[in-house]
C-alpha cells in the first residue's frame, strides 16, 4: 500500500501516564506524536507527519462547517462503513486511547480505517458505544451522521442472525468434544489486576465448566445480537416532523420541527427533494456506563431543528403537510399539525434556501491566462474547446474535481504550456469519482512540473486518479521539468491511445493500481522508463520504445501485463518483471539492447516471488540477454535472434506518420536484412 499507516494504541512499554490527560481522558486523540507511523509512501515520507497533524487538528479545532469540509475531502466511503459496523455490533473497544489503525492514501488524498478489533457485541440501547472525539465530530454534523447512518441500514438489510447463529452453532461444535475430554477443568475465577491503570474485569470471569456454561455463552450472544439488531432498527425509524401554520390574506408561513435520529426528505412543487435534519447536542456526565477509564465522558443526543417556509397562498402545495420519506430507511413520516412546539424554536433555516443541485457546466476557450491556480468542483463538468490554449504562470496548477471534455484537432490541439519557458508550471490533475468520463484527444503538456493540494503530492504534469474511466487519445507529453512522471495514472480504468511521450525527465507514463489499456503509443527519449506500473492490469500493444535511460516497460509489484507487438529500440533493458508481476507476450522486437533484453527478478523482499513470462514469439536483434533469478521463471515458444521479422504486419509500423521516425526504423531493416 503506497501510503501512510498509523498505528493509535496504547504501547505497554511506556508509561500510562503519558497517555493519559490531567482531567482522566486519554490523549490519542488529542496529541497526533502518540500514534506510530508503521508504513510510508517511501523513504522520504517516513518523517512526514502531515496527514496525521491534519486529522487530529481537525478532530479538535474545526467547527461543525469546517469538519464537513474536511471529512467530505479527506475521508473514504469505507470510513463511514467502518463507524457503521461499531454502532452495528455495539462494540466499545475503538476508544480514547487504543485500537485505531488508519491509512492514508497519497493518490486518493483520503483517510480510511484498517479493520481492527471489532469485538465484544452489546445490547445497550445507546447508539455508540464506541465513543471519542472523531464520533463525536462526526454524530454532532447531520450530514455525515446520514452517511454514516445509511451504511448502518444498509448493513442491516445484510445481517441475517440466523445464519449467524447457524455460524456459532459450528464453532461451538468444533471445541466441544475437546472441552468435555478435557478432565482437568474446573471452575475458576480470575479477579486480578489486568492492566496498567488498575483495572479488574467486573465481575471476575468464569471459566466454564460445563456444556451448560458454553450453552450459556452462545445464547447470550445471541440474544445480545438479538436485541441489538431490533434496537438499530427502532432507532433508525424514528423521524417525527412536526409543523405549525400562520396565514393571512395573501401568505402563508409554516414552521418545520425535525426530530429523532433520521433525516426526513420532502418534494413538493414549492420545495424539490430537500432533506431535513434533526439537530443535536452533547450531554455531559458519563452517560454512557462505560467501565474503563479514559473511554470518554459525553455522549450525543438528537434535538428539535426548526425550518420555515414562506409563500403566497396561491402558490401553495398543500402536499408539502402531507408527509415525507425518511431519508435513511425510506418509510413514509407522517407529518403532525401542532397549535405550538415544547420546545422554544432557534433560528430555523428558510427551506427556500436549501439548494437542490449544486451541478454545472463550464465551457473554457480561446487564450486563457492562469496567473492562479485553477479547481474546479467536483459538481462542474468542464468543457474545453478546440484550439483552447492554457498560459499558464511559474508554480500555478489547473484542478479537475468533476468531468472534463478536452477535444481538440490534429490542425487545432488544445495546449497546456508555460509563460515563460525557463519558468516551468504546476500540473493538471483529473481527480474522483466525479471525474469518470472524462476525455482527452489532441491535447499538448510541456514544461510542467509538480505540486501538491490537500495532502496529495503529484508527481507528474498530468495526473488522472482516482476515477471509473477516462479516455487519452491522440496527445503530446512533452518534457516536465520536475517530478518523477510526464504522466501519472493512480486508481483508474481507461486507456492511453496513439499518444507521444518525449523527453521525459524520469518515466514517461507511471501507472499504478489501475486498469488501463495502452495502445499505439510512442515513447522517445525517457530519462528511466518508458512505461512503468504497480500493482496494475495492463493490455498493451502496437507501442514503440526508443532511446530509454532505463526500461522500456517495467512490470512490477503484483501487476499483471499481456504485451504484444512491440518494438524496442535502444533501451538499457526492454522489459522487466519482477516482484510477483506475470505478462503474457507475443511479436516482441528487442533491437540493440544496452543491457539486458529481457529481466527478470525479486527486488522487493514484502514478495515471495519474481517475475514470470510466458511468450509465444520473441525477436532479439543485438544483445540477446534474457535473464532471470532463481525466483522466477520464463517460457518463450518461439525465440529468433538476429532475424527481423516483416514489420508491414505491425499496425504500429503502419501507423508510423513521423518520418524521423519511419527512417529510424527503416534503418533497422537494413541493418539486420534477412
Amino acid at each position: 500500500m503506497p501510503g501512510s499507516i498509523y498505528d493509535g494504541d496504547y504501547d505497554l512499554s511506556k508509561k500510562w501516564s503519558d497517555y493519559m490527560g490531567a482531567d482522566g481522558v486519554a490523549k490519542l486523540w488529542y496529541e497526533s506524536d502518540l500514534w506510530d507511523k508503521k508504513a510510508s509512501r517511501n523513504a522520504e515520507q517516513r518523517a512526514n507527519r502531515e496527514d496525521i497533524d491534519l486529522l487530529i487538528e481537525a478532530v479538535n479545532s474545526y467547527d461543525s462547517s469546517e469538519f464537513f469540509n474536511f471529512a467530505d475531502t479527506y475521508f473514504s466511503d469505507q470510513y463511514y462503513t467502518y463507524l457503521a459496523l461499531d454502532v452495528l455490533w455495539g462494540t466499545h473497544h475503538h476508544d480514547y486511547f487504543h485500537n485505531h489503525k488508519i491509512y492514508f492514501d497519497p493518490y486518493k488524498g483520503k483517510f480510511t480505517p484498517i479493520s481492527w478489533d471489532i469485538r465484544f457485541w452489546r445490547s445497550d440501547k445507546n447508539k455508540d458505544n464506541s465513543y471519542y472525539p472523531l464520533i463525536e465530530q462526526i454524530s454532532l454534523n447531520p450530514q455525515l451522521e446520514f452517511k454514516r447512518d445509511k451504511e448502518l441500514f444498509r448493513l442491516l438489510q445484510i445481517i441475517d442472525i440466523e445464519y449467524i447463529n447457524t455460524l456459532m452453532s459450528q464453532e461451538k461444535e468444533k471445541f466441544m468434544d475437546s472441552f468435555l475430554e478435557d478432565n482437568k477443568r474446573r471452575k475458576i475465577t480470575i479477579n486480578q489486576k489486568l492492566f496498567p491503570w488498575g483495572e479488574t474485569l467486573n465481575p471476575p470471569q468464569l471459566i466454564v465448566a460445563s456444556e451448560k456454561d458454553i450453552d450459556n455463552i452462545f445464547s447470550h450472544y445471541s440474544n445480545n445480537l438479538k436485541t441489538r439488531l431490533n434496537y438499530l432498527k427502532s432507532m433508525l425509524d424514528d423521524a417525527v416532523v412536526k409543523y405549525t401554520i400562520e396565514k393571512d390574506h395573501q401568505n402563508i408561513k409554516i414552521l418545520f420541527s425535525v426530530d429523532g435520529n433520521s433525516p426526513v426528505k420532502i418534494d413538493s412543487k414549492n420545495i424539490k427533494d430537500a432533506i431535513l435534519y434533526p439537530g443535536r447536542r452533547v450531554v455531559d456526565g458519563n452517560a454512557l456506563n462505560l467501565d474503563l477509564s479514559g473511554y470518554g465522558k459525553t455522549k450525543v443526543v438528537t434535538t428539535p431543528r426548526f425550518y420555515t417556509f414562506s409563500t403566497p397562498i396561491a402558490d401553495f402545495d398543500s402536499s408539502l403537510l402531507l408527509g415525507g420519506v425518511n431519508a435513511v430507511t425510506g418509510k413514509k413520516v407522517k407529518f403532525s399539525k401542532v397549535e405550538s412546539f415544547d420546545v422554544k424554536p432557534s433560528t430555523p433555516t428558510e427551506l427556500s434556501r436549501l439548494s437542490t443541485s449544486t451541478d454545472k457546466i463550464v465551457k473554457l476557450e480561446g487564450t486563457i491566462e492562469v496567473d492562479e491556480t485553477l479547481v474546479y468542483d467536483k459538481y462542474t463538468t468542464v468543457t474545453i474547446a478546440t484550439g483552447t490554449t492554457f498560459v499558464i504562470d511559474a508554480n500555478r496548477s489547473i484542478y479537475f474535481y468533476g468531468k472534463v471534455e478536452a477535444v481538440g484537432t490534429e490542425d487545432h490541439p488544445i495546449k497546456f504550456v508555460a509563460k515563460d519557458p525557463k519558468k516551468p508550471w504546476g500540473l493538471v490533475a483529473v481527480q474522483g469519482e466525479a471525474a469518470t468520463g472524462s476525455r482527452f484527444e489532441y491535447c499538448e503538456f510541456e514544461n510542467g512540473s509538480i505540486d501538491t493540494r490537500n495532502m496529495i503530492h503529484y508527481t507528474s504534469q498530468f495526473n488522472i486518479h482516482d476515477m471509473g474511466w477516462f479516455e487519452v487519445r491522440h496527445c503530446k507529453i512533452g518534457q516536465n521539468f520536475l517530478g518523477d512522471d510526464a504522466m501519472h495514472i493512480a486508481y483508474a480504468k481507461g486507456i492511453v491511445d496513439s499518444c507521444e511521450f518525449i523527453d521525459a525527465r524520469s518515466d514517461g507514463l507511471d501507472i499504478d493500481i489501475s486498469d488501463v489499456n495502452i495502445t499505439n503509443n510512442i515513447f522517445i527519449n525517457s530519462g528511466n522508463d518508458g512505461l512503468d506500473i504497480m500493482t496494475t492490469t495492463m493490455s498493451a500493444s502496437d507501442n514503440i520504445f526508443i532511446d530509454m535511460g532505463d526500461k522500456g516497460i517495467s512490470v512490477g509489484e503484483w501487476s499483471e501485463a499481456n504485451i504484444t507487438d512491440t518494438l524496442f529500440l535502444r533501451t538499457v533493458i526492454g522489459v522487466e518483471i519482477k516482484d510477483k508481476s506475470k505478462v503474457n507476450a507475443d511479436n516482441l522486437i528487442f533491437v540493440d539492447t544496452k543491457s539486458i533484453a529481457i529481466n527478470l527478478y525479486n527486488k522487493n523482499s514484502r514478495y515471495d516471488q519474481g517475475g514470470s513470462l510466458e511468450a509465444k514469439s520473441i525477436y532479439l536483434l543485438g544483445n540477446r540477454e534474457v535473464k532471470a533469478d532463481k525466483l522466477s521463471l520464463y517460457k518463450i515458444e518461439k525465440r529468433v535472434d538476429n532475424i527481423i521479422p516483416n514489420l508491414e504486419q505491425y499496425g504500429w509500423y503502419k501507423n508510423l506518420q513521423n518520418s524521423t521516425y519511419r527512417d529510424l526504423v527503416d534503418k533497422i531493416k537494413v541493418k539486420y536484412a534477412q
